[in-house]
């Protein structure tokens, strides 16, 4: 927790934030720019569940939060490159809902930014088939979810490899308010459901140490206010 802190306790900019609905461990995951020291800024990317918080350090900039120009934000930091560069070397699960916050309004900025977004999908663990799963159960996270455990206990291959039309098509989907609304709600529901678990089966001591949903919602309204606030007061 104290490198979540961190986060939380300088000054940032959010740049993606993106999250799988797992009813064993549902993980929030992204990348933030972060002041560091006084005069140092670093890239960085966290991974949030109820049993497990950390934060990689990407890259370290020479200046402080407020000096970065948020009209060239994708392309005077070598953002994109880091970006892809540790995706490349630290494969994470595939997104089912994302927010891409761009600082600005830039159209080009707003490309760039897709862009990174298409590669955070491209380079996941297993977009084919949550592309299909997406397509399979429109809006309806409780059954597609079910429908995965199932899929996970049946002992269905991976397949990896995904076209750029469907990446597209995921970006696209992940911007639809319904599709976001639906998938925090089975991201709320999972993070509490996955505690009473481990507390059901005896496991104690991970309950009890779990970070809770309400430490959870803190670390998203501070990152994500305005996502947050259209979530959690629809």
């Amino acid at each position: 927790m104290d490198q979540i802190n961190k986060i939380l306790n300088n000054e940032s900019i959010s740049l993606f934030g993106y999250g799988i609905v797992n009813p064993m461990g549902p993980t929030f995951m992204g990348f933030s720019l972060n002041q560091n020291s006084e005069n140092t800024s670093e890239l960085n990317y966290y991974s949030i569940n109820p049993f497990s918080q950390s934060t990689s350090s990407i890259e370290e900039y020479q200046l402080k939060i407020s000096d970065f120009n948020k009209d060239k934000l994708f392309y005077d930091y070598n953002i994109p490159e880091n970006i892809d560069h540790f995706l490349k070397k630290n494969q994470t699960g595939t997104p089912t809902l994302m927010f891409i916050n761009n600082p600005s309004n830039d159209s080009e900025t707003w490309t760039e930014a897709a862009k990174i977004a298409s590669n955070i999908i491209t380079l996941s663990s297993d977009p084919l088939t949550t592309y299909n799963n997406l397509k399979k159960f429109p809006n309806n996270v409780m059954e597609r979810v079910s429908f995965e455990m199932n899929s996970i206990y049946s002992g269905n291959e991976k397949n990896e490899f995904i076209d750029e039309q469907k990446v597209l098509e995921m970006v696209m989907m992940f911007a639809d308010q319904a599709h976001i609304s639906q998938e925090m709600r089975g991201f709320f529901i999972a993070w509490n459901g996955s505690i009473d678990f481990q507390k059901n089966n005896g496991n104690l001591s991970i309950s009890e140490n779990a970070m809770s949903l309400q430490e959870f919602t803190k670390f998203f309204v501070t990152l994500y206010p305005k996502e947050a606030q259209h979530l959690l007061n629809p």
